[in-house]
């Protein structure tokens, strides 16, 4: 049978849409392609072809968050053939678009056993670990602040918050094994994500100082679902309990809002962040790996 590879464009990007949404998640969902992508030269994609019939892909995120850091995302890298050659020929073809960049990277569940070898095989070493963790059913618990400190919620016209959401993320997650440097550009992209929710980018508040931030979402894999994201205090506030009542601020924000389970996700490496979520009720459902290959 005669297998070939085709550059994603606008004649076939239905084909690497509907690839996507039915293996996509089977390795990571986090950045699939989707009927809303942007196919421009930040996005390079390819479609792995057996006859007429697409049997993998390979996308390529290189938007300025990334190149900033000299790195690169798979959105997916992925084949239904599972074999060694077919995953070699989907990074032959996306490695003139690699070439310039330090190294890159993806996420796979941790007992993707055959894809790990096959990646290892490859050249990708593993950088880091993952943890998703899930509350079903979760009580409303109201968080308890000091006099002075509160939380604002953030909409996409308050630039100047927006700013200081950035600041303050940027410097909560600078020391963690992956962090990418986040911009003002990014952070304004998730007001127009369709997992979005109003309200649900929030800074928080001692008096007008910024030192905290959160942000609270419609899980994409599951519309019931809701997400947490970008828990964090900035450093000289950690330790006061601040982190444990901003995230049931954000629990019942979700919970109020008609979503069940919560999910969220943690650097294998951040334990006092496990250990706070673990003990407010989340459990571990699933570990995954980030696969790093570097350029020579």
């Amino acid at each position: 049978m005669a297998i070939k590879i085709l550059r994603v464009n606008k004649d076939n990007e239905s084909q690497l849409v509907d690839y996507c949404a039915e293996h996509g998640a089977e390795h990571d969902s986090s950045y699939l392609p989707g009927r809303d992508f942007d196919f421009s030269k930040e996005h390079p994609s390819y479609l792995l072809m057996e006859n007429k019939e697409v049997v993998g892909a390979i996308g390529l995120m290189r938007t300025k968050r990334f190149l900033s850091v000299n790195k690169g995302r798979f959105s997916i890298f992925h084949s239904i053939l599972k074999t060694g050659d077919a995953y070699n020929q989907l990074l032959e073809a996306i490695r003139q678009h690699i070439q310039d960049l330090q190294s890159v990277y993806l996420f796979i569940p941790e007992e993707k056993d055959k894809t790990a070898m096959i990646l290892t095989d490859l050249g990708f070493e593993i950088e880091r670990y993952s943890f998703i963790l899930e509350y079903s059913d979760p009580p409303l618990m109201d968080p308890v602040f000091t006099e002075g400190i509160s939380v604002h919620p953030l909409d996409s016209a308050d630039q100047e918050g927006i700013r200081q959401f950035v600041d303050c993320l940027n410097q909560e997650f600078k020391d963690l094994a992956g962090h990418t440097t986040n911009t003002v550009e990014d952070i304004q992209t998730w007001f127009e994500d369709q997992s979005y929710l109003e309200g649900g980018l929030c800074l928080l508040k001692k008096d007008q100082e910024p030192i905290g931030t959160i942000g609270l979402m419609r899980d994409l894999d599951d519309s019931a679902a809701g997400e947490i994201l970008a828990v964090g205090i900035l450093e000289k506030y950690r330790g006061l309990n601040l982190g444990r009542n901003l995230l049931r601020y954000g629990i019942n924000f979700l919970v109020k809002n008609g979503f069940n389970p919560l999910v969220l996700s943690v650097n294998g490496e951040n334990h006092g962040a496990i250990k706070l979520y673990e003990s407010e009720g989340f459990q571990l459902t699933e570990s995954v790996v980030c696969y790093s290959l570097a350029e020579e």
